[in-house]
């Protein structure tokens, strides 16, 4: 066993019981089972054990104590790593996707989509429905081989059957570009509204492209700003940077100083973003706004994201997201 995870169970607080309970082959108790016998088990070979661990960790979902020990040791990206190739390995078919989406993004390993595209077509031959839409999303941008619209829209056609909204989602945006089928805006919209009564963000963002440009629908500036604050309710921050320039160009209405500060609130928000370009974007935009409105806007509206973004969180404790 590596110093690493030594130090993560010394931390866990390792019962005797754990490593009892890890050789136990009966399904893992979701829930009700500690972090230090998750990794015992992971330890001990269990692909369910080491898909649930990994994931913990890539996402930082472990204890507090245990996340500070990762961080620290510069070595959570790897372990996460090792416990997915070893439930890979035993045909683990969600380890294999999530393994894929490292390899496709570089964290932890060194960026291959040649390996990222086996792992999917492995996942899917579990009938795994995340690998079918990552397939979708490799053949329409090229990845990993030969771009094929026409390929990608059966990979999200079949994954969206399986009751994957996010593919539902992606092939909505196939129909609506007129990528590997005969555009169709119609089509688009009824398959947008569909995902984003499902709670996807990117669906909810997508529909409020709609109504804000009149793709399939009619032009609708509030229902545009009302779907892109259901995405940015979920975190997804280019809704909130685009309800943001909605409101700096005062096309909600009503007086001005109102519009300032929620634009200044949206671009504040949309400045935390882990996405490059939307940080950036948000960033210039307040810049933008803080060179032309009075320091009290910039105060106001800075104040009004903050209470924003503890309301979410307290929501999201008491939802136990």
């Amino acid at each position: 066993m590596t110093p690493i995870r030594l130090m993560l169970l010394a931390c866990l607080g390792l019962l005797v019981a754990d490593v009892a309970w890890a050789q136990d082959k009966s399904p893992l108790p979701a829930g009700k089972m500690s972090a230090a016998q998750l990794l015992v088990a992971a330890d001990a070979g269990r692909a369910d054990a080491q898909y649930a661990a990994a994931a913990l960790i890539l996402m930082g979902g472990m204890p507090a104590n245990a996340n500070r020990v990762l961080r620290d040791s510069g070595e959570a990206d790897a372990l996460a790593v090792k416990y997915l190739r070893g439930a890979a390995a035993q045909g683990h078919a969600p380890a294999q996707h999530l393994l894929g989406t490292l390899y496709l993004s570089g964290r932890g390993v060194s960026a291959d989509p040649v390996q990222a595209k086996d792992l999917f077509l492995s996942a899917v031959a579990s009938g795994n429905t995340d690998a079918q839409n990552a397939l979708g999303q490799m053949l329409r941008k090229g990845l990993g081989g030969a771009r094929d619209d026409k390929a990608a829209v059966a990979w999200f056609e079949k994954s969206a059957a399986g009751g994957n909204m996010l593919a539902l989602t992606n092939l909505a945006y196939m129909h609506g570009a007129g990528l590997g089928v005969p555009k169709d805006e119609a089509k688009a919209l009824e398959l947008t509204m569909r995902a984003a009564a499902a709670q996807v963000p990117e669906a909810q963002h997508n529909l409020g492209v709609m109504y804000y440009e009149g793709k399939g629908t009619a032009k609708s500036t509030p229902d545009a700003v009302a779907w892109y604050r259901r995405a940015a309710e979920q975190g997804y921050s280019p809704s909130a940077l685009n309800v943001g320039f909605i409101y700096a160009k005062g096309e909600v209405g009503g007086e001005v100083r109102g519009q300032l500060v929620e634009a200044v609130k949206w671009f504040a928000l949309a400045a935390t973003s882990t996405e490059d370009r939307v940080r950036e974007t948000a960033r210039k935009a307040l810049s933008y706004v803080a060179e032309r409105a009075p320091p009290d806007v910039m105060l106001d509206g800075s104040d009004a994201a903050q209470k924003w973004s503890l309301r979410r969180q307290v929501s999201a404790n008491a939802s136990g997201n």
